[in-house]
């Protein structure tokens, strides 16, 4: 059992105990900010590339508590945004060769610094110059860790997972073929990056092709720049993160369901449901979504039918009915009193025997898919991180850990 995911179980002593008042005017920045005399792609001098800047953007912006709260084309629990994205860019007509920092708040690839015959590329496991783009994702856990504590683990990885989904998808919808990198140590690159313990490298992806032409080794760590405006020492969760050097280059491939022509429209326009109108879900969409959910090996899904087509509402196991039962408001319950999970028409629990952050990578990936498929098809798609563990499993009667659970219903 993975250790702080143990640590980290909600029960509802705990959440009573540890319940207090958030004071969101504390709340650390959400997005980096590289100096302003730093050159700067914007949209428009970008061109045909554009859609680079689209791998991470803000889709809506509106005041709450006059303060801005802004909505992204990928899902973050508690809309904290824990994540940042690079781009070491070369040989790419119209734009300079360099490391980049996509600025999500400005919609601005940023440089870093400029390449000729050196680049990033021994430390993500090639060993000549690369023609294209290497994409470089990482967590900055003091985001989550700011309203979540420890269980922020969980969701920095979460979160991974839908920023995997959503790249790849888009990607894929502006005919790139992107290959996933695992062979590299993620310390030796947080080190180059100049993350120092503030930032800690997810995932590489790799678009393009390497060339015979020898790479130097960049020889200085870059820029150091702060992607919070303040921290607190997190030192557990630090040292986890910073020991998960080897994070698996699987990809749960992206479901035919899913029309490759709308991407980046659904990207654009998908919102996480705070409510359902309780009506029953088509039976066809439910199997569309369950062949989703079993798309992964490790990940299995257990569902709870409560409006659902031709579906008698109870527990299902492999799309076997295991238990008879109108569940509307154990699942509420279960899910930390969050009612509006009542209307539902289904809840899916995902589970697997080792709860690490591949899986964790894993739930979000699948889940992503599912919210483009409900997106489409105008359904109300929640992803949900807050449930009393061990009460949820006992529940469903499961030996597994869950990962995550998917609200769906009508809107």
């Amino acid at each position: 059992m993975h250790e702080l995911f143990t640590q980290t179980k909600l029960t509802k002593k705990g959440v009573a105990k540890n319940s207090g008042f958030l004071d969101w005017n504390t709340q650390p920045t959400r997005f980096k900010r590289y100096p302003e005399f730093s050159f700067r792609y914007t949209k428009e001098t970008l061109g045909e590339y554009a859609w680079l800047l689209s791998l991470r953007e803000i889709t809506d912006t509106h005041l709450i508590a006059k303060k801005p709260y802004h909505r992204l084309n990928t899902p973050s629990a508690g809309n904290l945004h824990p994540i940042e994205i690079y781009l070491q860019i070369r040989n790419i007509k119209g734009i300079l060769s360099g490391i980049y920092h996509l600025d999500v708040a400005h919609q601005e690839l940023v440089l870093i610094r400029d390449i000729e015959k050196d680049g990033i590329e021994s430390y993500v496991g090639i060993e000549n110059r690369f023609r294209g783009i290497l994409i470089v994702t990482s967590l900055v856990p003091f985001r989550s860790f700011w309203k979540y504590g420890l269980r922020s683990w969980r969701y920095l990885y979460l979160d991974a997972g839908h920023q995997m989904a959503t790249m790849y998808a888009l990607l894929q919808s502006h005919k790139q073929s992107p290959t996933i990198l695992s062979d590299f140590d993620s310390k030796a690159l947080n080190d180059l990056m100049g993350f120092e313990d503030k930032e800690f490298t997810c995932k590489v992806i790799a678009l393009g092709t390497s060339s015979e032409k020898p790479v130097e080794t960049i020889s200085s760590p870059l820029m150091h720049v702060l992607p919070t405006d303040y921290s607190e020492p997190m030192e557990i969760l630090n040292a986890q993160l910073a020991s998960e050097s080897k994070i698996s280059n699987t990809v749960i491939a992206m479901p035919e369901c899913i029309r490759m022509d709308l991407i980046p429209s659904l990207m654009r326009s998908r919102r996480s449901a705070r409510e359902f109108s309780s009506l029953s879900l088509q039976k066809a969409q439910i199997e569309q979504f369950m062949n989703i959910f079993n798309q992964s090996d490790s990940i299995q899904a257990t569902v709870i039918m409560m409006r659902g087509e031709d579906y008698e509402s109870g527990i299902y196991k492999e799309n076997q009915l295991v238990r008879r039962g109108f569940f509307t408001s154990e699942c509420s319950d279960l899910l930390v009193g969050q009612r509006f999970i009542s209307f539902a028409a289904l809840v899916v629990a995902l589970h697997v025997k080792l709860p690490d952050n591949r899986a964790h990578i894993e739930a979000g990936i699948v889940s992503q898919w599912i919210y483009l498929f409900a997106q489409d098809n105008g359904i109300g798609c929640s992803g949900i991180g807050a449930y009393y563990d061990d009460a949820l499993r006992s529940f469903l009667d499961i030996d597994d850990e869950i990962v995550y659970v998917i609200a769906l219903g009508a809107q």
